[in-house]
C-alpha cells in the first residue's frame, strides 16, 4: 500500500509541475505577445516620426543650399558695387583735381 501511495504521489506531483509548466508557458506566451505588440506599435510610431523630420532636414538642408549659394551672389554683388564705388571715387577725386566741378 505504501508503495502504491508514493506512486499515487508521484503521479500527482508530476501532473501538478506539468499543471503548473503549461500555466507559466502560458503566462509567458501571453506576455510575450503584449511585449510584440507593445513592441511593434512603438516602432509604427517611430516610424510615423522619422517620415516627417527626414522631410523637414531635407527642407532645411535645401534651404541652407539656397541661401548658400545667395550668399554667394551677394558676396559677389557687393565686390562689384565696391569697385564701382572706387571707381567712382577716383573720377570725382580726378575731376575736382583738373578743376572740373560740373557735376
Amino acid at each position: 500500500k505504501q508503495r502504491r501511495s508514493w506512486k499515487k504521489d508521484i503521479k500527482d506531483l508530476k501532473r501538478s509541475q506539468e499543471s503548473e509548466v503549461d500555466h507559466l508557458k502560458k503566462e509567458y506566451k501571453e506576455k510575450l505577445a503584449k511585449v510584440k505588440e507593445s513592441y511593434a506599435a512603438t516602432e509604427t510610431k517611430l516610424k510615423e516620426n522619422a517620415a516627417p523630420r527626414g522631410e523637414l532636414v531635407t527642407k532645411l538642408t535645401t534651404e541652407r543650399d539656397e541661401a548658400l549659394s545667395n550668399l554667394e551672389v551677394l558676396k559677389k554683388e557687393k565686390t562689384m558695387l565696391e569697385e564701382d564705388v572706387s571707381a567712382l571715387e577716383l573720377s570725382v577725386a580726378a575731376q575736382y583735381a583738373d578743376g572740373s566741378t560740373s557735376l
